[in-house]
């Protein structure tokens, strides 16, 4: 189904969305489009698709569960998980911090982002869905806020974050939060001698893990881009407040 739509949309995307639409099932609807925005940005590299087909995707499922609440309760929570998916997913793919090859991030798109990941965090908090996806709902969120130059936000969020990982036994996690608010402070604040000591004192503990070389260099790569972003000016936010 996944190809088909693909090549619809390549003539005429909402002919492509309607056409989607119209398949008599709904949970199947809502795994395409998940399959969709993934397939558009890990093989296309299509980030205006990703956001089309993630928001149609939003919206159907959202539009759908709400209707069968009552009548079928399981498949409305079904189709709210998939959502979650859909909106984590577009948060994600419209953050720069990842300095994606082949993905170039607007304005916009952080907009988009930015309200999907609200969606996402309001969606596991309605699914009750634990401590990790809450954990990572409120990192995506974080991750929108510094790009967005929203420091205070961001630092909220990171918190949250790894308030939820080390609920979850998830260390690793845990850290990388507490390392996402770091460089909020090193990037807005930067003679902040405490988030310096600070940050040297996590890197030691990630080097110490298994998985600890990536993370730093995924938290040092988030750092560059934004650092770069913000020292050019940015139309988000009117300021780091």
């Amino acid at each position: 189904m996944i190809d088909q739509i693909l090549d619809l949309m390549s003539d005429d995307a909402f002919a492509a969305i309607e056409h989607l639409n119209k398949h008599a099932n709904s949970l199947e609807v809502v795994e395409a489009y998940k399959g969709l925005v993934l397939k558009l940005y890990w093989d296309r590299k299509d980030l205006p698709g990703v956001i089309l087909a993630g928001l149609a995707g939003l919206q159907y499922a959202l539009s759908a569960a709400r209707s069968l609440e009552a009548s079928e309760p399981e498949l409305a929570v079904q189709l709210l998980g998939e959502a979650k998916g859909i909106a984590y997913n577009l948060a994600s793919f419209t953050w720069a911090g990842w300095n994606e090859p082949g993905i170039v991030v607007g304005p916009t798109d952080e907009l988009v982002g930015l309200e999907a990941a609200k969606l996402n965090l309001r969606l596991a908090i309605e699914l009750s869905r634990g401590d990790l996806p809450l954990s990572r709902a409120h990192w995506v969120l974080g991750a929108q806020h510094l790009s967005a130059g929203q420091k205070d936000k961001a630092k909220l969020s990171f918190d949250r974050a790894a308030q939820y990982a080390g609920e979850a036994k998830a260390n690793s996690e845990a850290l990388l939060a507490v390392g996402y608010a770091l460089i909020t402070s090193d990037i807005f604040e930067p003679a902040n001698e405490k988030a310096t000591n600070e940050w040297i004192e996590l890197t030691e503990k990630l080097e110490a893990m298994e998985n600890g070389p990536g993370l730093i260099k995924q938290l040092e790569t988030a750092r560059t881009v934004i650092r770069q972003k913000w020292q050019r000016g940015s139309t988000i936010a009117s300021s780091p407040a």
